[in-house]
């Protein structure tokens, strides 16, 4: 398991969330959990 990729593949998910931040999605918890 490459747990530093995903850290970094989900860092750069999270840029773009707040980047792009929708209505209501305060939770900074992922969509996919």
């Amino acid at each position: 398991m490459h747990e530093h990729t995903l850290a970094r593949a989900w860092e750069a998910t999270v840029r773009k969330v707040q980047q792009h931040p929708q209505p209501g999605g305060r939770r900074r918890v992922a969509p996919m959990l």
